[in-house]
């Protein structure tokens, strides 16, 4: 490979940007910068370092820029939007040109999206030219408050476009474009995407040295949605949704999923950032003789469900791994299990540090939300990993495993996940649409599934465990014979063209190392159902506490190319899992890695679910979604639609969730309305202005009328 590994990013030379190709990168959570050049006759992706999407990778130069060097920015607040009927087709219509352009890209953050959302706000209550920087724009506002007193202010009307922009997924950008003639032609191209928005084309003599290092200048803070990239980038923009023939997606959610609010509705602790580790840091790097004089530059600190995480510049002189090689040092200073990994930006570095008090995350909430809901209606075995370290919920779907291995040793929250997955599963399907096989060797882990209508078959004898899998091998053969006669190739074909549709099969074992232990032939059938099982929509989830080499083999390792990972015994073990280390330090009790089939990143961190914190609670939960399922429990369906205040207090009381942008995702409707909600909430005494945001000042005994409280 010819990488220069000191450089941040790797270059492609590639054909064409498609939506395909897009989707990769914008469902990758890693935060570096991406990008495209074009010189008129090649086109070129540069990815992060970190990310490998083949191996045509090469550090290719820039050279030889045209004379004229130019910007292309967003004339106005770049919340506001740009026509998005038709794709530009760029390159194709540059073919040939004289011209160079590069399209730097990076993913912006939750907090930044949160201070985008305020400037749309100032926006609407007046302010013309919101500036991105708040200490800036709590001047204009200060302005604006002033000239009221002789001029009326008239709020402006919501734009649906911007606030459908702001709320997607929105990424920082630089373009910029070199030629030796006019840009007159190019000019009018961009003009064809003026809406709310548009382009302009300025000339900036100073970018030679920021292009050639393709790096992402950041000083104007304009944010493009990932709608807006397909629209310069793709030469076509499918109107119509096409399904990719390795892809299943379901038609509909089941009814079951009424029963999630059987769940246990956990609460909301609050946390906040330990401003101690920030000032540790320099002291560790001090004591750690990485760094003599006790300053450092802190660019970011991020507080997430289990870690912390703390992003530095990398001090002048030093490289990552001489920070790296001084990891022990380090540790031991701060007294902690921290982990280094790269920064998202270049040259900086950021430790991980587990939280003194870690979020606990209710399974409940997350099958409520908004995300999920969208995700489950979109995938036919939807299940949630848990909260990633940026904070954004990481689902995945069974059907694109196409089988999953799970690692973890005692109180490393393997067992804890199973039973989240299965859960979510039997809630989202009915008996008739998913059937389990639950082999349990050790006869304690899937025994609260006894009696559930979905469950064929829970087996604890060994003997009859080997039959099982056998018996599901004969499945297999038998359903590519019907979907022979119907002339069809997998599952989902199979059940729109017959009167009677075949369920989804998954059978998860408990601890596969035992099973094995005691029939070797066990392997073999594993490998037939790996290699053929997935059209015929069988799945195997394959659990283990021991990840030992004589029983994790190539030929089951490469059966199951979807793996979710635990804390285990030692960097051996996750090696015989992954084959290669992991960068960081699992620290038990749910915090996991999921390497999973299309995951852009090779690993990403996640804490994950609880049904709930008490045995007893979970015990109850199991025992009325048995009668449920049997139709003992009635769940009025009919009942009045919840009112929007009630909902948003329903929300508010159970998560003490308090953001506009998070309570907007939750209701699911737009940002005013729910502003004008929380004014509604301030009058009633439940919330406080607090700053930019609110809290919650509503009495325990208030909040506790509304948690839990479910309606459809």
């Amino acid at each position: 490979m010819l990488t220069d590994i000191k450089t941040n990013y790797i270059t492609y030379p590639i054909d064409k940007i498609d939506e395909e190709m897009l989707a990769k990168i914008f469902d990758s959570k890693l935060n570096g910068i991406w990008g495209v050049e074009f010189d008129g006759r090649e086109l070129c992706l540069i990815t992060p370092p970190y990310i490998r999407l083949n191996t045509r990778t090469t550090h290719k130069p820039i050279e030889n820029l045209p004379k004229y060097a130019y910007t292309i920015r967003l004339t106005h607040p770049s919340f506001l939007p740009l026509f998005s009927e038709q794709s530009l087709q760029l390159f194709s219509r540059l073919q040939d040109e004289d011209v160079f352009i590069q399209f730097l890209f990076q993913k912006a953050n939750n907090k930044q999206m949160l201070n985008i959302i305020d400037q749309y706000e100032d926006f609407l209550n007046g302010v013309d030219d919101p500036s991105y920087n708040k200490l800036l724009r709590k001047g204009q506002r200060k302005f604006l408050n002033l000239l009221e007193k002789f001029v009326e202010i008239e709020q402006r009307e919501r734009i649906p476009d911007a606030e459908e922009k702001i709320l997607s997924c929105c990424y920082f950008f630089n373009i910029r474009l070199f030629v030796d003639g006019n840009i007159s032609r190019i000019e009018s191209i961009f003009n064809e995407l003026s809406y709310y928005n548009e382009f302009e084309i300025t000339t900036e003599p100073n970018l030679h040295e920021l292009t050639i290092n393709r790096t992402l200048e950041n000083s104007y803070h304009q944010i493009l949605s990932d709608n807006e990239i397909r629209l310069l980038l793709c030469d076509e923009i499918k109107t119509s949704v096409t399904i990719n023939d390795d892809v299943e997606v379901t038609e509909t959610v089941s009814v079951t999923q009424t029963a999630v609010h059987l769940l246990p509705a956990g609460q909301k602790i609050e946390r906040q950032i330990d401003e101690e580790l920030i000032h540790e840091i320099p002291h560790a790097l001090q004591k750690a003789k990485v760094i003599k004089e006790h300053k450092i530059e802190i660019i970011d600190t991020e507080l997430g469900a289990t870690v912390q995480r703390i992003t530095m510049k990398i001090p002048k002189g030093l490289t990552y791994t001489d920070i790296k090689k001084r990891y022990e040092d380090i540790k031991a200073a701060m007294a902690t299990d921290l982990s280094i990994i790269q920064g998202n930006e270049p040259n900086t570095v950021t430790f991980l540090i587990p939280c003194k008090q870690r979020d606990i995350i209710y399974l409940k909430t997350i099958l409520e939300s908004h995300e999920f809901i969208k995700f489950a209606q979109e995938n036919s075995l939807p299940f949630i990993c848990g909260i990633d370290m940026h904070n954004q919920p990481v689902f995945k779907c069974l059907t694109n495993a196409p089988h999953l291995l799970i690692a973890g040793e005692t109180n490393s929250g393997k067992s804890v996940f199973v039973n989240a997955l299965l859960i979510t599963l039997i809630l989202l399907k009915s008996p008739d649409e998913l059937h389990l096989y639950l082999i349990d060797p050790k006869m304690v882990e899937f025994t609260n599934y006894e009696k559930i209508p979905h469950v064929k078959k829970l087996v604890i004898n060994m003997e009859e465990a080997k039959e099982t899998l056998e018996s599901l091998t004969n499945e297999m053969e038998e359903r590519y014979k019907l979907f022979s006669q119907k002339k069809v190739k997998k599952i989902s074909d199979y059940n729109k063209k017959s009167n009677k549709r075949l369920p989804y099969i998954v059978c998860a074992i408990d601890e596969y190392n035992d099973l094995k232990m005691q029939y070797k032939e066990v392997e073999t059938i594993v490998e037939r159902l790996g290699q053929k099982a997935r059209a015929a929509g069988i799945h195997l989830i394959i659990c283990t506490q021991r990840p030992d080499k004589n029983v994790m083999t190539g030929v089951i390792k490469a059966n199951l190319p979807s793996k979710i990972c635990f804390k285990l015994g030692g960097s051996s073990h996750y090696r015989t899992v992954f084959d290669t280390g992991i960068p960081y330090n699992l620290i038990g009790f749910g915090d996991g890695v999921v390497q999973y089939v299309a995951q852009t990143e090779p690993f990403i961190r996640f804490q994950s679910p609880v049904v709930s914190l008490n045995s007893t609670e979970e015990e109850e939960f199991f025992e009325n979604l048995k009668k449920y399922l049997k139709g003992e429990i009635i769940l009025q369906e009919d009942v009045i639609e919840e009112l929007p205040l009630d909902k948003l207090k329903r929300i508010i009381a159970t998560t003490n969730e308090t953001r506009v942008k998070k309570l907007q995702q939750q209701m699911g409707i737009r940002i005013n309305d729910v502003s004008d909600l929380l004014k509604q909430l301030v009058d009633e005494g439940w919330l406080e202005k607090d700053g930019r945001g609110y809290k919650i000042i509503a009495s325990e005994e208030e909040l506790n009328k509304w948690r839990g409280v479910y309606h459809e």
